[in-house]
């Protein structure tokens, strides 16, 4: 009677791991469906070249000893953004929403081994976040749109979206009224970086102390 039930429970234990390692592989080609599709959307294009292009020829917003003003491919770039207007808005939305939790980081490095083409890694996603916040330092206040969204963000479990979406809106440069009631609640974020940023820009854009 006991061998039988050791059996049972060997049988169990197979029939179990073999379920989730069927719903592992389902979550992951579920994922690969979405990030191909996201891929193969259509993009706001100028002078027959999408805004990605554009974007991926600039050197980002948040890099140290470099001057925008100085540098042909992120006046151009800007140019063509500008053009795009609010064509482009939705795109920079995606971008600085881009996100891959450690579970779809080892589904897609899984799938790359055997797929033909490559699915996005961790650095990619980053990747599209810097490109939403230089797009959205080029827009400036013409992203006005976006403010709302944006915000929302800022309510964004993850402190990673929350993180990037400060950042879009503190390059979009809205106005005290919008602004300020963020930075206000986020300078007492979980996230200590988050803190640290929200509490730098009420003191450099507005010159007031934040209460600890």
């Amino acid at each position: 009677m006991h061998t039988k039930q050791t059996g049972m429970d060997q049988t169990e234990r197979k029939w179990i791991k073999r379920m989730r390692l069927l719903g592992m592989v389902a979550a992951g080609i579920a994922l690969a469906t979405l990030l191909i599709a996201i891929r193969h959307e259509r993009e706001p294009c100028y002078q027959d070249r999408p805004i990605s292009q554009w974007m991926r020829q600039t050197r980002h917003a948040d890099e140290e000893y470099w001057n925008p003003e100085t540098d042909p491919a992120w006046q151009a770039t800007t140019h063509a953004v500008k053009q795009m207007g609010h064509d482009a808005i939705p795109f920079l939305l995606k971008w600085a929403q881009a996100h891959q939790s450690p579970l779809e980081e080892k589904l897609c490095y899984g799938l790359n081994q055997h797929l033909r083409f490559q699915l996005p890694t961790r650095w990619e996603f980053w990747n599209r976040n810097m490109m939403a916040i230089s797009g959205f330092t080029m827009l400036g206040n013409e992203a006005k749109a976006a403010w709302p969204t944006l915000i929302r963000l800022t309510y964004d479990t993850d402190w990673e979206r929350r993180y990037v979406a400060l950042w879009c809106l503190f390059e979009s440069r809205p106005d005290e009224e919008t602004f300020l009631p963020v930075l206000l609640r986020l300078s007492h974020d979980p996230n200590p970086r988050i803190q640290q940023h929200a509490s730098y820009m009420v003191q450099y854009l507005y010159d007031r102390p934040i209460d600890r």
